[in-house]
């Protein structure tokens, strides 16, 4: 063998080693013994979907074909191929992303050409977030983009559109045009209202509800874009919804936490209903709806009119640690 040969085989060995050692690293998710939360991740190959950051992530490593001599020459060519392999493991992240227990992006993607084209500019649009020398012998990048807000995962596939087709009696609130937005219209002043004096030794009622936590903890519930949450008569409580397309962008239909999670006050705020779910259900292979016995059903549409959180997507879902 050439001594060409014997360099590309050195190369190509000297990458699997590194792809390897990169892939047990990327598969730790447990945070050190610092005190925080362990984050909820989905893994899916060399990447992952962190539903805590809202964020995709994915990594690729590169090393420098045997033509290279400069180590200008070296780190360049061996970034560049750690670039493109960390832009095809993203793609693999993003496609892989559920949307219901029966769709993903992928299958979105092959259905409708409009999505095709917005997914393919989200990739574009992928920031590097990590790059360096990895192991004296390649390059590795990690890239990233976001799955809530502006440029995002949820954006490019039409979140609000997907909610409305899982939840067919939802009011989604198009946004508002350009002469709508520059033109307010200003309320009339509302009557006021006289207090009514309680009774005396009536106590004074209980504060409302901010949110809603479904414990789901011990029912295997896979992670989705667009989760529903049943009751037993397998009604869709979702359709209680009214809120707007860039609400549910902006914030996801529900949040995915785990119970020590110190933001999820952030989500659902300080005085959550929380509910504990009987079962799952999906149309496909993967669980991810929700389900709630029929007496917490009626209780929660009945906060629901009190103070309208389902309104403010407050909504989060508890899963277990190693889920």
């Amino acid at each position: 063998m050439n001594a060409l040969g014997r360099t590309g085989r050195c190369a190509m060995l000297c990458l699997l080693l590194v792809c390897m050692a990169g892939m047990l690293a990327w598969a730790e998710t447990k945070p050190k013994a610092s005190g925080a939360a362990t984050p909820v991740v989905d893994l899916i190959g060399d990447g992952k979907i962190d539903w805590t950051k809202m964020e995709l992530r994915a990594r690729g490593f590169g090393v420098a074909p045997a033509f290279a001599k400069t180590p200008a020459q070296i780190t360049t060519l061996a970034r560049e191929a750690a670039i493109m392999a960390a832009e095809r493991n993203l793609l693999k992240v993003i496609n892989g992303v559920k949307i219901t227990s029966d769709t993903t992006v992928e299958t979105l993607v092959l259905k409708n050409d409009a999505t095709r084209s917005r997914v393919s500019g989200l990739l574009k649009g992928a920031v590097i977030v990590s790059e360096g020398p990895y192991k004296e012998v390649g390059y590795e990048v990690v890239m990233a983009t976001s799955i809530y807000g502006k440029k995002s995962l949820a954006q490019s596939i039409d979140l609000a559109g997907q909610l409305q087709v899982a939840a067919p009696h939802a009011t989604i609130i198009p946004p508002a045009s350009k002469e709508e937005s520059a033109s307010p219209v200003t309320p009339a002043p509302a009557k006021p209202v006289e207090p009514a004096t309680p009774p005396e030794n009536v106590a004074l009622a209980r504060e409302a509800y901010t949110g809603i936590v479904i414990d789901c903890r011990g029912l295997d519930l896979s992670r989705a874009l667009c989760p529903r949450l049943l009751d037993q008569d397998h009604n869709n409580l979702w359709d209680l919804l009214a809120v707007s397309v860039e609400l549910v962008n902006d914030r996801g239909i529900a949040g995915y936490f785990h119970a020590d999670d110190p933001a999820l006050p952030e989500r659902v705020g300080k005085h959550p209903l929380t509910v504990k779910a009987c079962a799952v259900s999906g149309h496909g292979m993967f669980k991810t709806d929700g389900v709630i016995s029929t007496e917490d059903a009626a209780r929660l549409r009945a906060e629901n009119a009190r103070s309208l959180f389902l309104n403010k997507l407050n909504l989060a879902l508890l899963v277990d640690q190693d889920k």
